[in-house]
């Protein structure tokens, strides 16, 4: 089968590579439908950010759906057939995370596309307890990137987004434009800050307020529109550091900073009193856990539109040209799924 392997220092290769089989009765063997490039998966193409837990070589990619075509005996009430989305990250089951439900911080650290074979492939072997079964009529294209959705959804029920809020997002990445989308969706006032190609897509989403960081100060703007007071929640989606003193410096009163996107970067000349003084919560989201079948339903019933952030897709035969795309924001490029 194909599939694209990451072997380290920035070594790619879309090549040739034996088919997976069962290994033991709690896996099955998925063929893979649609696959999602999120912004981490650059770790393998920069030295940009790097995680110490990465196992190469490594079949690339944690966003993805297929078809059952082989299931182990420990069905889950799982079948032949089934249409499913994957959680990308493993379970030990026995360390203090597993045990308390919050497995995505295993002390083990397992998963798909980086220290297990992940979904760009044609095949994956994916443990029966990592898959989440969607409907037979959800498209491909949507259901490749549930992970990404489900993520955004925890971020926001974290947040406590509500009707009337006021909420920042830094960044118009897919994460980012999803977390935006899902707040409208709880009646929130919505302003993305952001730069680039991608604005001229982004203003097309109805936004309460769409700032350009390039020539707008929007940590002025934001001040001014909050009668100096800020905001209750900030989402940091970008992926830089940069932004975090002015992300600071806008949030309200036991106001809320989260922190979605790895910047290999470090917190440096935030004024450590005002967060102090004012309760302010700085937090760290970086999972969907517990939130899949949820989001399953969003894009079910339509109370998101992802056609709305799905910029281009590509054949696996493409995935490179596709990475490309999304690194250089081709075309605006926001979100870009392979299908097969």
């Amino acid at each position: 089968m194909i599939a694209l392997v990451a072997y380290g220092n920035k070594k790619v290769s879309l090549e040739e590579v034996e088919k997976p089989c069962l290994t033991n009765n709690n896996q099955a063997l998925i063929r893979v439908k649609g696959s999602g490039i999120c912004g981490s998966d650059h770790i393998f193409f920069d030295d940009k950010v790097t995680l110490d837990w990465v196992k190469y070589p490594v079949i690339v990619g944690h966003e993805f759906a297929g078809i059952i075509e082989k299931i182990g005996d420990d069905k889950k009430g799982l079948e032949v057939g089934d249409h499913v989305v994957v959680d990308n990250y493993l379970r030990c089951g026995k360390c203090i995370y597993c045990k308390t439900g919050r497995y995505f911080l295993c002390d083990y650290h397992a998963e798909l596309g980086q220290t297990i074979n992940g979904g760009f492939a044609e095949y994956c072997v994916v443990p029966i307890t990592n898959l989440v079964k969607i409907s037979n009529n959800m498209d491909f294209k949507h259901a490749a990137i549930i992970e990404n959705v489900a993520t955004a959804l925890r971020a926001c029920r974290r947040a406590n987004v509500r009707f009337g809020q006021k909420v920042v997002i830094i960044g118009a990445g897919p994460l980012g434009v999803l977390i935006g989308l899902i707040s409208k969706t709880m009646g929130a006032d919505v302003a993305i800050v952001s730069r680039g190609a991608r604005l001229t897509r982004i203003e097309q989403l109805n936004f309460f307020k769409v700032i350009n960081s390039t020539n707008q100060d929007w940590e002025s703007i934001i001040l001014k529109d909050t009668n100096n007071a800020g905001v209750e929640t900030v989402f940091e989606a970008s992926g830089s550091s940069e932004p975090l003193l002015k992300a600071s410096r806008i949030i309200s009163k036991t106001g809320k900073l989260f922190l979605l996107g790895v910047t290999g970067g470090k917190i440096g000349n935030i004024a450590l009193d005002k967060i102090v003084l004012n309760e302010i919560e700085i937090i760290g989201s970086v999972s969907g856990m517990g939130y899949f079948e949820e989001a399953i339903k969003l894009v079910e019933n339509k109370i998101i539109n992802l056609d709305q952030i799905i910029s281009h897709t590509f054949s696996l035969a493409e995935v490179l040209e596709a990475f490309r795309y999304e690194s250089e924001r081709v075309e605006g490029a926001i979100k870009i799924v392979i299908l097969q």
